[in-house]
């Protein structure tokens, strides 16, 4: 299903560029080369900071499947659903944080917070990652997720990367609507 959602969306590097890249192709060339998704997330989430690409919750499936594969590279398939469920609180959680930011008049400080979030993942800093992210809850009064904290604990199903790419496709990613949430195409 994470594949599906996919199909359909389609990326330029360049906006001169005549031809897009099929992100589905692209996702899939990546695993059959043993290449993390990552990588490619990060340029297109940078490149949504920019507006040169058109925000999309079709990320938000690249960060399932990659975590999907890590899962079974370790042999622990029965975290599987654990993972994803955890994923899918830290995407909702991008989401709120994405709200909160807009009705306090904040908006303009999104692309900034994820820039440098962003920055920090692609060098796997996440000293870093985190220090921002615990500035963005203190600055907003919240408390910090349990979630966040559970990538401290040595049994936990998540790491940072996939810690930060699902919070941050949220707290970038286009409103879901209801029925997207059902199972709906997430590329609209």
């Amino acid at each position: 299903k994470d594949f599906e959602q996919l199909d359909g969306f389609y990326y330029k590097e360049r906006k001169e560029d005549k031809e897009s890249i099929n992100v589905l192709q692209k996702t899939i060339d990546c695993l059959l080369g043993g290449i993390s998704l990552y990588g490619f997330l990060n340029k297109i989430m940078r490149d949504m900071i920019s507006g040169k690409h058109n925000r999309s919750n079709g990320l938000f499936n690249m960060v399932k499947i990659q975590k999907s594969l890590d899962i079974y590279k370790t042999g622990r398939t029965d975290m599987k659903e654990k993972a994803t469920e955890r994923l899918w609180l830290l995407y909702k959680e991008g989401q709120n944080i994405s709200r909160e930011l807009k009705r306090t008049g904040a908006e303009n400080k999104i692309d900034r917070i994820a820039y440098k979030m962003l920055s920090s993942l692609r060098v796997r800093d996440s000293k870093s990652f985190y220090d921002t992210m615990l500035r963005l809850y203190m600055n907003l009064g919240r408390e910090v997720p349990a979630t966040f904290l559970e990538t401290f604990s040595p049994d936990s199903v998540l790491d940072a990367e996939s810690l930060g790419y699902a919070f941050l496709t949220g707290l970038l990613g286009k409103e879901y609507s209801e029925h997207k949430e059902k199972g709906g195409n997430s590329n609209e």
